[in-house]
């Protein structure tokens, strides 16, 4: 009925649908966006419906004007109702299939998020100039200045739009770890991600590099990431030593990738990952030895979504890994359910192992449970292992285990590169790799009896609230205990299958280390009687770094840049005394230290050090004179006294006053 009067509003309408998309953007508060990064964070349903809302309802109201409005306008030059507006419904459709895929491949990809509103917004404007109403068509005034006004606002939005406040999106999603030290390196905005890479430095040295997936960190580089990433891989090679086939399920920062293809059997290795500009970031080093294991020739990868690709591809696997987002990131459920690992299982050749992180730091207990149920559906034989953490491997074989020789262990670790490459993540023995069993198949039934799995039926199964800390730790507890662990190792027929006796001497005492290094990271511990467990009581020199609060990676670094120098900077001589402790270099410690107090930036805790050291290498008289010092500086202390008392029965240490 007012065919007519709609037919001269449809710029004005145009012009608003164009405005409200450009204004619901900028409106968006940019404070809150400059703070903590769980202030940005969204995880409850109505924050995200409302954000959504605000985001997108305008534009979508204004848009759905349009279309009644132009087919009543379409109508005017038809003499048939139906085909007028199934003129209309027609391109709208295409528009409707065609726009999606235009945004998605072409304009993100190539101008980013930012541009490709501003590109909308200046479509609604072309609109609205085919649009104008032909001079017959007679056009009050008030529609007429309505439309110049909103022309002028157009204009004026443009000319004062904040050009860079996509930057101050990606710097909110940052922020967090920038704080921490880490910088920019590269950005791609993919197709359904944005993707920044952020390196942290060490005295302008490259120390780890870490993937962001719009606001969250997907992968990185660090020292405790690589250790349980190159697991994924170390593991099952070990186990098999006569594999040829390997596949790789989510790329990363390729430390996984690096561990499969890098001095290993493998003859063959896909890599599936569905982000292309994940694989576009590999050739930015990121990996210990700066090389990129996409450009080795046994290397075919592959930009699919893996569950896809496991079930397109007839190709059998002797070794399957998966390093994917965490469960409850958005579309990562379906790689954590029953039915995706049969189908894990299905491309497993007779005898192969399929290795998946579980990080049960990221759920609650009854959500870790669904989870092992489904992969104990699949796999019926089965282990679980893991370091002084929560980020937890399953372990999958099809088909019964065949056991490992001495030869083929001591193998690994006599070859130099090897055992350099195990070092590196902390394994320095070979008895360290069944250290790492937390349990089998038989404890997951029997921890798992009640509880229902995760499939692809009932997803909801992993809930959307925050996970459980206390709780899992509690669980994890109960596993790390160094008495149970040993006992649940010794009952369990497939480690007696698996690992021969030459590698299960000395067991207890690795065991134990694990769960002094776990209690450490999730309550007040006494730092200097765990140093003094792993170094007196030990061979090993990881655990000694990392209760000096360093690793390998920060080690090696520092004396990188050390051997640069003729004398150390201030900065590095921590990382430089924890690996002279973890090496038993105490007369090296003993001159770092030294330098330290010499120069008066020794704290609290290098006084303690140079205490202990100077018990170590003899010179007890020394001893007593800096532990002095610490007690006139610091007062009495309940971890300090005692250690005061356990350096004077075993040293002769006078204790201070």
């Amino acid at each position: 009925r007012n065919g007519r009067s709609l037919r001269t509003l449809l710029p004005g309408i145009a012009l608003l649908a164009g405005l409200v998309t450009i204004w619901s953007y900028v409106l968006v508060p940019v404070a809150r966006m400059q703070g903590a990064q769980h202030d940005i964070y969204l995880d409850r349903w109505w924050e995200i419906a409302a954000l959504s809302l605000a985001l997108m309802f305008p534009a979508s109201f204004f848009s759905g004007l349009l279309f009644p409005s132009i087919a009543s306008a379409v109508q005017e030059g038809r003499n048939s109702r139906i085909k007028s507006t199934g003129l209309v419904t027609l391109c709208n459709t295409v528009g409707a299939a065609v726009g999606p895929l235009l945004a998605t491949f072409i304009l993100l990809p190539t101008i980013g998020f930012q541009k490709t509103l501003l590109a909308c917004a200046i479509t609604y404007l072309v609109v609205a100039v085919l649009l104008l109403p032909s001079r017959k068509l007679a056009v009050s005034s008030i529609t007429r200045w309505s439309c110049v006004g909103l022309g002028v606002a157009f204009v004026a939005t443009f000319v004062f739009f904040p050009y860079g406040r996509d930057e101050t999106h990606f710097a909110a999603a940052r922020s967090t770890f920038e704080s921490g030290g880490e910088h920019l390196i590269a950005r791609r905005e993919g197709t359904s991600d944005t993707l920044q890479l952020l390196r942290c430095d060490y005295e302008k040295e490259p120390l780890y590099y870490r993937l962001l997936f719009n606001d969250f960190s997907m992968s990185g580089s660090t020292y405790f990431g690589q250790r349980y990433m190159r697991l994924f891989a170390y593991l099952p090679l070990t186990l098999l030593p006569h594999a040829t086939d390997g596949l790789l399920i989510c790329y990363g920062v390729g430390a996984t990738a690096d561990a499969l293809v890098t001095n290993s059997t493998l003859s063959h290795v896909d890599i599936v990952d569905i982000s292309r500009e994940v694989f576009q970031f590999a050739d930015i080093d990121v990996s210990p030895a700066h090389s990129n294991p996409l450009h080795d020739p046994k290397v075919t990868s592959h930009v699919q979504d893996g569950r896809f690709f496991l079930q397109a591809t007839e190709r059998r696997y002797d070794v399957i890994t998966g390093e994917p987002p965490p469960p409850k990131v958005a579309g990562t459920v379906a790689l954590y359910s029953e039915e995706f690992f049969k189908l894990l299982r299905s491309r497993l050749k007779q005898g192969g192992i399929a290795t998946f992180w579980l990080p049960i730091y990221q759920l609650d207990v009854p959500e870790m449970k669904s989870i092992l149920r489904a992969f104990h559906n699949a796999f019926p034989t089965m282990a679980m292992w893991g370091s002084a953490d929560e980020e937890w491997i399953m372990m999958g074989f099809n088909g019964e285990p065949d056991g490992l020789t001495s030869a083929n262990l001591r193998s690994v670790f006599e070859n130099s590169t090897t055992a350099e490459r195990f070092k590196a993540i902390g394994i320095e023995v070979p008895q360290q790799l069944p250290a790492l069993f937390l349990m089998d198949g038989d404890e997951v039934e029997r921890i798992t009896a009640n509880a229902k799995p995760l499939t692809d039926f009932y997803p909801k199964r992993l809930g959307d609230g925050p996970p459980d800390t206390d709780g899992i730790h509690a669980f994890a507890s109960e596993y790390m205990d160094a008495k149970a662990a040993a006992r649940r190792f010794r009952d369990s027929p497939l480690m007696s299958r698996i690992w021969p006796a030459a590698a299960v001497r000395g067991l207890d005492g690795l065991f134990l280390i694990r769960e002094t290094r776990y209690q450490s990271a999730n309550q007040k511990t006494n730092m200097f009687a765990e140093l003094d467990f792993y170094v007196r009581g030990s061979r090993l020199q990881t655990p000694v770094e990392e209760v000096l609060r360093s690793d390998p990676m920060r080690v090696a670094t520092a004396e990188k840049i050390a051997a640069a120098t003729p004398e150390p900077a201030t900065e590095i001589v921590p990382d430089l005394v924890a690996g002279a402790f973890a090496r038993r270099d105490f007369r090296r410690a003993i001159s770092l230290l030294e330098k330290l107090q010499s120069e008066g930036s020794a704290g609290p805790d290098q006084l303690v050090l140079l205490t202990y050291a100077y018990c170590l290498a003899g010179e007890v008289a020394k001893a007593d004179g800096t532990a002095a010092l610490y007690a006139k500086a610091q007062g009495p202390s309940a971890f300090t006294d005692w250690f005061w008392a356990k350096l004077h029965a075993d040293f002769g240490l006078t204790p201070p006053n």
